[in-house]
């Protein structure tokens, strides 16, 4: 498996399902951290997140363009998404590969 051009070639959809995979993951230890913080609904995050991917504008030259693909380079949630999309998709990857694993995944 090689990733090239990480950022501009993770699909929007793909990447809210996994997202949203993962935050539903963190309801069952979000007890142990120490905060006032409740998490939203899975619908609300989802929203949430669609709109922060397919809604970002930026400009170059004085020219207003809108990505539809990939993420934003420079957000701020940019690394966050695209460490969180890695780790799912290599799982899914892992878990439905019938070949020997190289040592360093043998999981």
């Amino acid at each position: 498996m090689d990733v090239v051009s990480l950022y501009t070639n993770i699909p929007h959809n793909e990447a809210i399902e996994y997202i949203t995979e993962q935050y539903k993951n963190t309801f069952k230890i979000w007890h142990k951290f120490n905060t006032t913080i409740k998490p939203i609904s899975v619908e609300n995050f989802k929203k949430l997140l669609t709109f922060c991917l397919s809604d970002c504008e930026f400009s170059y030259n004085n020219t207003y363009y809108k990505q539809n693909y990939g993420l934003p380079m420079g957000a701020p949630a940019a690394v966050r998404i695209a460490n969180i999309f890695m780790y799912k998709h290599l799982t899914k990857f892992i878990l439905n590969y019938n070949l020997p694993l190289p040592p360093f995944l043998d999981v």
